[in-house]
């Protein structure tokens, strides 16, 4: 009797050994492993490390086309010289151009404009965010287009866009010599929206996608920077790359009290104005 009794406490002394040892070999949860510290940034440096944001507003002005040859005087004052391009030549034959202000000449610009009857239109702010890009709808097409554009070759080329959106695309890079500058990259996209975020349909979305390189153009931007972006000249239709991306085919109304007919729907051109209103990210 005295032997059972003595096995019975060696066993029940064991017990708490054992279950000790079963709780030892478990694996904790790893969000048991993380603590509240961890998860805020370790210095000022480290939370701003990730930061690295060009904003930029957009206007659009709207221009009379016939009144688009008024606006040379515009880009003669306009610093022409700060860009690169695919093609310059092909650049220009496709209608494009594009010339360099700073803040202090907004005024000036905006009358320039005015001076040659444009009505001011929408205004869009990006936010490019590291080397990434974003689009700004220029013309949606709800049907397939045939667009004539010159390549880099120089060479009269056709293609056929559509259902789906023109675009602007904008990105920005470091420009490691100079901190307080970015390099902006900007060129029209045939685009096809991927309906959702679901990776199989952006990547055959992605596909579809025409990217006019030879209308591309790049330049370093600073905080004030103004970049004036319009076409050389006004062409009557949609069927070329730069009547596209210019082009209003629904025209904007006038309103001229002297005029026989006081209201009209006159066919005008669009002129971008980008305003860098502020650079974030390393040495800002």
């Amino acid at each position: 009797m005295i032997m059972l009794a003595r096995w019975c406490i060696a066993v029940l002394a064991c017990i708490p050994l054992l279950s000790g040892c079963t709780r030892q070999e478990k694996e904790p949860p790893i969000w048991e492993k993380v603590k509240i510290g961890d998860l805020a940034p370790k210095g000022q440096d480290q939370a701003h490390a990730g930061l690295n944001t060009t904003n930029l507003d957009i206007h659009v002005f709207q221009v009379p086309a016939g009144r688009v040859r008024d606006l040379r005087g515009l880009w003669d004052a306009l610093n022409t010289k700060p860009f690169r391009y695919r093609n310059h030549q092909a650049f220009r034959s496709n209608a494009f151009r594009v010339a360099k202000g700073s803040l202090q000449q907004w005024d000036w610009i905006v009358g320039s404009l005015n001076g040659a009857g444009a009505s001011r239109g929408s205004t869009v702010s990006m936010l490019l965010s590291g080397d990434g890009e974003d689009d700004v709808t220029v013309s949606p097409l709800g049907r397939s287009h045939k667009v004539t554009f010159m390549d880099k070759d120089g060479q009269s080329q056709q293609v056929a866009i559509g259902p789906g959106r023109l675009v602007f695309r904008l990105k920005t890079e470091k420009v490691a010599s100079a901190p307080q500058t970015r390099q902006l990259v900007a060129y029209p996209v045939f685009t096809v929206s991927a309906g959702g975020t679901v990776p199989k349909l952006a990547a055959m979305a992605k596909a579809k996608e025409v990217a006019f390189v030879t209308a591309a153009f790049s330049t370093p931007i600073r905080q004030g920077d103004i970049l004036v972006l319009g076409p050389e000249d006004y062409y009557g239709d949609t069927s070329t790359l730069g009547g596209l991306f210019f082009c209003d085919p629904q025209g904007t109304l006038q309103i001229d009290s002297t005029a026989p007919r006081p209201v009209q729907l006159r066919r005008t051109v669009r002129v971008y104005v980008m305003v860098c209103t502020q650079l974030s990210g390393e040495g800002q």
